[in-house]
């Protein structure tokens, strides 16, 4: 559960900042002077990153992704990592699932199947909130199902951030947005020193840089020297926590019995629908 949240909730601020900023700069909220200090700005406000070397105007750093130089939007993606939830917990309802969502599988499943089946067959031919009907009755977006796959891993983590007296969020260094000039600017002292970085320990969703394994014991991220107690067995949400290997790659555990679909595989696999799903959208 700790790999898929690094996945699935991470993303979403950086989702939200892609069209924000194409939406302001259309509407005229930002500036022609001000391209590149207004896209650091959301980034520090939403990610909690500030770049690493001085920027100025004579920079594009948001065109350094393909959908904002080719003007391709990006909420569909950001709708997807929603909804799949959605369509998760509605299926799983299909196949009376009684227990925590995350411990749900609909594999085997032939009425969440044919539900499935069903949205799926209209392709293209229907608007998708007709398609999110079938599945989940209804055709609004809603979070709802997302923080209550992953509430074991949020109870967890906030007892780990009581117990380690962590600081969770970051502060909005306004010396990130002020280094973006409208002139080059010579470097300094970097302001990494004063702001969280992706690294660091006070991150908004994680504040413990290494967690337990499958087994319950304790592994640590040899790169930080830090050692994270692992959380009480009755309520760790470990069933997919990924392992630290040697190349501090993070490796998915893979639990599912022969021929059952693992749940980070369902979940792609419905993320991959929910964004086919959503681009009419």
């Amino acid at each position: 559960m700790y790999s898929t949240a690094l996945k699935k909730i991470a993303f979403l601020p950086f989702g939200l900042v892609m069209d924000m900023y194409r939406y302001d700069v259309f509407n005229g909220k930002i500036s022609m002077q001000e391209l590149n200090r207004k896209w650091w700005e959301y980034v520090v406000k939403y990610q909690g990153i500030c770049h690493a070397v001085p920027r100025d105007e004579s920079d594009f750093d948001p065109g350094a992704k393909f959908h904002t130089a080719a003007d391709v939007p990006y909420m569909r993606y950001f709708v997807s990592f929603v909804i799949q939830f959605q369509f998760h917990e509605a299926l799983c309802g299909v196949a009376n699932h009684s227990g925590p969502l995350h411990t749900c599988d609909i594999d085997g499943s032939k009425e969440a199947g044919a539900i499935l089946g069903q949205a799926l067959s209209l392709g293209s031919s229907k608007p998708w909130q007709e398609a999110m009907r079938i599945i989940t009755g209804q055709d609004q977006m809603d979070a709802q199902p997302l923080l209550s796959y992953f509430k074991p891993l949020q109870d967890w983590l906030q007892a780990e951030n009581r117990r380690l007296k962590q600081t969770v969020g970051w502060v909005e260094d306004a010396s990130c947005i002020e280094d973006v000039t409208t002139m080059p600017t010579i470097p300094t002292v970097s302001t990494l020193s004063t702001v969280p970085s992706v690294s660091s320990s006070q991150t908004m969703f994680v504040s413990p840089i290494t967690e337990p394994d499958a087994g319950g014991s304790t592994s640590t991220d040899s790169s930080a020297s830090r050692t994270t107690t692992p959380p009480p067995a009755a309520t760790s949400p470990s069933a997919e926590v990924a392992s630290t290997s040697t190349t501090n790659e993070p490796v998915e555990s893979t639990t599912a019995s022969a021929g059952s679909l693992s749940l980070p595989l369902l979940l792609h696999a419905l993320a991959l629908y929910a964004l086919l799903f959503c681009v009419r959208f």
